[in-house]
């Protein structure tokens, strides 16, 4: 038997007191770890050397509040009530009250007794344990904003820890089969579902999956929902624990981010294109601007010489070629820098520097047929034909 330190006796008859003292003595316990008192007004001024681990308590002595009256003055202690007769509903009522075994006075044995007191502390100790780790659950589910639930897989029920209401919902709705799956985003449902019953089919212990889920508002929060698996001696699950979590802050204030530093990059690159737009536009305007019109000076100056020597020279032809060479490329070059623009270069320019190009790459002969109005304002160009527009044409 395990060790007890006291033992307590609430009997108001003396000889009540002897008699389980007797069987108390013979199963083991010494006298001398054995108290009596005749009524609990007593008991609440008395001085135990211990606690006790077991109390004794006569039915006579039971009135309203007595049973939980001793468990406020001594919560570890077991307590066995001896009755004066197998009463069924007292036996009932002490049992919902709290108390660990009920008994007909002296209808039990000495080796009885000790078999009964090794099974009344073992049902204390289970108690004290499994009301500590609901004490420990409530502490924990007060102090968090996650919904503990517990899910029987066999019945499809699920239960929602001890909250007045869950996302706007009673808890009464919360258990009805169903609930939680019918209150799944429609664009997440399929894929949460199956993603849950492949994690259970697969033998897996934990789970776990994002999803949006419907409050009572109509509203979607962002929950990130994880489970632990519970199974049978075959391996079967059977049962499913784990919590809620309600990120939809979370999620929001990162989706914000994310569109704030995506609206960054945006500004930045629009910023690198707008700059690099800015360079190719100098430098094509530079081209155009400075090394044609050096090359075209150049050009006009081998011309002159060509004319003015009576000689033919060979190194001369060379050289006029590589200037057309060189200001056909460097045409096509600040074409591409900065594209042909009629609001910047001019029309008749613009229609100039569009044919040269074309003539330069085909060495085809063009014929530009204008109008007369805009003909007029052409007549400065020479490397083309402009021809007045007839008609419609």
């Amino acid at each position: 038997m395990d060790k007890i330190r006291e033992i307590l006796v609430f009997d108001t008859e003396q000889a009540n007191y002897n008699t389980l003292c007797g069987l108390l003595n013979q199963a083991g316990i010494e006298q001398s770890r054995i108290s009596h008192v005749a009524s609990f007004e007593t008991a609440l001024v008395f001085d135990l050397l211990a606690k006790p681990d077991l109390i004794f308590a006569s039915s006579d002595c039971l009135d309203e509040g007595f049973i939980k009256a001793i468990h406020q003055k001594f919560p570890d202690a077991a307590v066995i009530i001896l009755g004066e007769s197998d009463n069924r509903e007292l036996a009932v009522s002490a049992a919902k009250a709290g108390v660990q075994d009920f008994l007909v006075k002296w209808e039990f044995k000495a080796d009885e007794l000790e078999r009964i007191i090794q099974y009344t502390l073992e049902r204390k100790r289970e108690q004290i344990k499994l009301s500590l780790a609901n004490f420990r659950f409530e502490l924990a589910n007060k102090a968090t904003n996650e919904i503990i639930w517990d899910s029987d897989l066999k019945s499809g029920v699920t239960y929602m820890s001890n909250r007045k209401e869950v996302f706007g919902y009673p808890l009464s709705i919360t258990r009805e089969k169903g609930w939680w799956e019918s209150h799944l985003h429609p664009d997440d449902a399929h894929r949460v579902m199956f993603n849950l019953e492949k994690h259970i089919s697969s033998g897996l212990e934990y789970w776990s999956d994002f999803y949006r889920f419907k409050g009572a508002d109509g509203s979607y929060r962002y929950i990130h929902d994880r489970g632990c698996m519970m199974r049978d001696e075959n391996g079967l699950p059977i049962r499913m624990v784990g919590t809620m979590s309600d990120i939809t802050y979370e999620t929001i204030l990162k989706q914000q981010n994310e569109d704030d530093i995506r609206e960054i990059h945006k500004r930045d690159i629009s910023a690198l294109l707008e700059a690099t737009e800015k360079e190719k536009h100098a430098a094509g305007q530079f081209l155009h601007d400075q090394v044609l019109q050096i090359l075209a000076v150049a050009k006009m100056v081998g011309i002159s010489v060509q004319q003015s020597t009576p000689l033919k020279d060979d190194r001369l032809d060379k050289v006029m070629e590589l200037i057309d060479e060189s200001l056909f490329l460097t045409r096509k070059i600040s074409s591409a820098l900065k594209p042909i623009s009629i609001h910047e270069w001019g029309l008749g320019e613009s229609i100039e520097m569009l044919v040269n190009d074309l003539k330069g790459e085909s060495g085809t002969e063009f014929v530009v047929i204008l109008p007369e109005q805009v003909l007029q304002k052409c007549r400065k160009l020479h490397k083309c034909i402009f021809m007045e527009s007839r008609g419609n044409t």
